[in-house]
């Protein structure tokens, strides 16, 4: 009676392995003049519209990930957004990037401001 308690438990962790489907996209992003880790990225898988945040190593992954080809959207505050057309997935494999943002270059209108000081008003 015990082996065959061991025989069926064995069988269904076995079974729930092999349930699991999808494959593995994982990477990087790192700023393209610095080569530092950027973290707060937000990445967008694009065929689920799956949403994740860079940690602090500029380290993403999406887990299960349907096989096939998918675009990915990367986007962060003061930099270009940028995306990727054709990532391609394979079953039970991982694929991984490395991503590199370039910053945008803000455009500052300057304004000059010209202050004049009044006399003071005298009490009569």
């Amino acid at each position: 009676m015990r082996k065959l308690l061991v025989v069926f438990g064995l069988t269904i962790i076995s079974a729930g392995l092999s349930a699991q489907t999808g494959g593995v996209l994982k990477g990087s992003v790192i700023d393209s003049q610095t080569g530092e880790p950027l973290a707060g990225v937000t990445v967008t898988l694009g065929d689920s519209g799956e949403e994740t945040i860079t940690d602090f190593e500029g380290s993403f992954e999406f887990k299960g990930v349907e096989p096939g080809t998918t675009p990915l959207s990367i986007s962060y505050i003061s930099y270009r957004e940028s995306g990727l057309s054709r990532i391609k997935i394979r079953e039970d494999k991982t694929t991984e990037l490395r991503i590199k943002l370039h910053q945008d270059r803000l455009e500052v209108e300057t304004q000059r401001f010209v202050a004049s000081v009044l006399p003071a008003a005298t009490r009569s």
